[in-house]
């Protein structure tokens, strides 16, 4: 009898636990991308949320077509966190970012907060921003 009765709290608990999780709440990022100077190839757009993964492996990722200089993408279901995007204009679409000899990108790119680097891509610090609501940000090309 104590045994099933163990079983049955643990049970409960584990329920618990699962209608807390499916609760918590959600939120939808809209990015717009701007500036863009061509409607050939798409902009390849890459979220993250962990700052060791910057440039790595995004939490997410996505392809927009352009129209009017203009592209737009919606994330969905993000929980609140910090994130930072990087994003780049395949002008070529062949799924690449291109880059010369020296690694210098020959495609358009940017990155959340239109953060810029001199000597290579924007850190994670310059980049993220925290989502705590629905939210559009802009990203200037």
């Amino acid at each position: 009898m104590k045994n099933i009765i163990l079983i049955l709290i643990s049970m409960l608990s584990m329920g618990m636990v699962s209608i807390a999780q499916s609760t918590e709440a959600t939120f939808d990022l809209t990015i717009n991308l701007k500036g863009l100077k061509s409607e050939i190839g798409p902009v390849n757009i890459g979220l993250y949320d962990v700052k060791s993964q910057w440039l790595k492996t995004p939490l997410k990722g996505g392809s927009t077509k352009i129209v009017d200089g203009v592209a737009v993408i919606v994330f969905s279901d993000l929980l609140p966190g910090d994130y930072a995007i990087s994003t780049y204009h395949d002008e070529n679409d062949n799924g690449e970012l291109d880059s010369n000899l020296v690694g210098i990108p020959k495609e358009p790119y940017a990155f959340s907060n239109n953060a810029r680097n001199m000597f290579g891509p924007a850190s994670w610090d310059d980049s993220q921003f925290s989502l705590k609501d629905h939210k559009t940000i802009v990203i200037n090309f």
